[in-house]
């Protein structure tokens, strides 16, 4: 019998109380210097250091507690309090259960009444139209004991498998609120062991996996180097299978040679009458022994499934053959009701410069519009996570002063990537105003843009004709590849994604358009959990495509 063991590691610090409330709106409580982590020491352990815990004064006497760039419980009703979350890899062959063991815990407490009357409740996960939700009141029962039931703790989520490999998500809820004696208790430090009475197989040989899932794994889970001789990156990509209309047969055989002057074999399949029959096609082939990395879809009227918790169109849907959540191939659409919408996209696929080291490739623009206090900080991290990677130009601008006129203009001067948060109504953005005319009179030819987005509907192919995802992709500009919500962006997932997204890039851990996208995507998915949100999006774009300012991932230490 194996005893396997996870070990978090958290060092304790002494609480700051070094702040005026009658005099402030926010507080931080600081535990000593640095930020906050949840990271990797070895295969067996974890370093948890919580830096800092924002204390400010809410509405009818609330007061929020947070821990800067986590999100919350988002419970309707109860209180949100901040929950910390990282994915592990599991050693291969270990069959569990796992549970975890806590000790040597230190927490400190203060009193909850010097700031407030009661910790500020959720409003759950709220869309981001306007007018679109209502208010949630506190629940009686979750403000009356000690919540959460348990105190400051760790648990774990059920194991999953993703593709090749099975992980498990570690949860610190580190603040826990007596409400009948008005005192929050902080956990700032305790040791916490994964382990698992299961027994694990012999030795084997390293797996040999796609080389771009074996970086989408090495950004997704913190102890992935502990793990990472055993698994052997692919020496070239993995097979692309082309679903097609019938009528745009010849655009999906230039798009397959175009694949397979990338090294890539490419498999040519008409699009079934049903998205259940494309599903069993796609899974059929991921089951072969050659396997599926990628899946592109050609033509607007190619069924995709609907979303079980969105109802609508999900090309995502196609992404999971092996059951859950996990994507486990990377899927993107061209989509357009025409062959000359089809042929336009093929074009700039083709033109498009991989290699290219012109300074355009490392300018990067956004917009960000205020819609629930969390964008503008959302979009100085992706800026600043694009600075960090070598971009000369990483600036934004404020939604609600942004003009469209000076939007395109940053976009006709060439841009690496644009990134935009706010509005959207199908077939345009909001905040400010930009419709697919103007993104049809874009004059940045032989520079598209890499597009990070949450805005509303703006990815609804089969609702709006076109939407503003397949706009951006059939103007001779506009964007390479962007990945749009279908239904209403809602929640908090989202704005994650964007900053992942901006992560995996200056990471280096993905170049091309799919693995960036879908790994940001699963990060986001370990860091909010969020099954809408991983129905909501499709990629407009080829998803095999390399990106000109993306770090190559450097695999050649376990390629044997």
């Amino acid at each position: 019998m194996a005893r396997t063991g996870v070990v978090f590691t958290l060092v304790a610090f002494e609480i700051l109380f070094g702040f005026t409330p009658s005099n402030a709106l926010v507080w931080t409580l600081k535990h000593g210097e640095g930020s906050t982590r949840l990271d990797a020491l070895s295969a067996t352990r974890l370093h948890f250091n919580l830096a800092s815990i924002d204390v400010a004064k809410a509405s009818d006497g609330a007061v929020s507690l947070r821990v800067p760039s986590w999100p919350t419980l988002g419970i309707p009703g109860e209180p949100d309090l901040p929950i910390l979350r990282r994915a592990m890899l599991l050693p291969r062959g270990m069959d569990g259960p796992w549970r975890v063991e806590v000790r040597d815990v230190h927490t400190e407490v203060f009193t909850l009444a010097q700031f407030g009357q009661r910790v500020q409740h959720s409003q759950g996960r709220q869309s981001m139209c306007s007018g679109k939700n209502h208010t949630v009141f506190p629940r009686a029962a979750a403000y009356q004991g000690v919540y959460p039931v348990g105190g400051a703790k760790v648990s774990l989520a059920p194991p999953h498998v993703w593709r090749d490999v099975q992980g498990i998500v570690v949860e610190v809820r580190p603040i826990a609120v007596d409400h009948d004696k008005s005192m929050v208790q902080v956990m700032h430090s305790c040791t916490i062991d994964l382990v698992s009475d299961g027994t694990q197989a012999t030795a084997t040989q390293p797996l040999v996996i796609d080389r771009d899932f074996y970086g989408a794994y090495s950004f997704v889970y913190g102890n992935w180097e502990h793990y990472a001789n055993d698994f052997i990156a692919a020496d070239k990509p993995g097979r692309v299978l082309v679903v097609y209309d019938s009528q745009f047969e010849p655009q999906a055989r230039k798009y397959a040679d175009l694949v397979k002057q990338r090294s890539q074999e490419a498999v040519l399949y008409e699009a079934g009458q049903s998205s259940s029959i494309i599903k069993d096609r796609i899974a059929s082939h991921y089951k072969e022994a050659a396997g599926l990395s990628y899946v592109v879809i050609i033509g607007r009227d190619v069924p995709t499934p609907h979303g079980s918790q969105t109802g609508k169109e999900c090309d995502n849907c196609y992404a999971m053959p092996s059951g859950g959540l996990s994507l486990d191939v990377f899927v993107g659409r061209l989509s357009s009701e025409s062959a000359s919408g089809i042929e336009t996209q093929l074009s700039k696929f083709q033109a498009y410069d991989a290699s290219s080291t012109s300074a355009w490739n490392t300018r990067a623009h956004g917009s960000a519009f205020n819609l629930a206090g969390d964008e503008y900080s959302t979009m100085t991290s992706i800026m600043g996570n694009l600075g960090g990677m070598g971009f000369s130009e990483h600036s934004w601008e404020h939604g609600s002063s942004a003009s469209a006129q000076g939007l395109f203009a940053e976009m006709n001067k060439g841009l690496g990537v644009f990134s935009y948060l706010g509005h959207g109504q199908g077939d345009a953005w909001d905040t400010p105003m930009m419709q697919e005319s103007g993104i049809h009179s874009l004059t940045n030819h032989d520079m598209p843009f890499f597009e990070i987005d949450v805005s509303c509907d703006n990815g609804a192919f089969q609702t709006y004709s076109p939407c503003m995802g397949e706009a951006l992709l059939t103007a001779p500009g506009g964007a390479i590849a962007t990945m749009m919500h279908a239904p209403e962006a809602r929640g908090t997932m989202c704005k994650h994604y964007m900053v992942q997204a901006s992560k995996v890039l200056s990471s280096g851990k993905a170049d091309r358009v799919g693995p960036v996208y879908f790994a940001a995507l699963q990060a986001a998915q370990v860091q909010d959990p969020d099954e809408y949100a991983v129905q909501a999006y499709n990629v407009f774009g080829d998803p095999t495509l390399q990106l000109a300012f993306a770090s190559k991932p450097s695999r050649s230490a376990v390629i044997v």
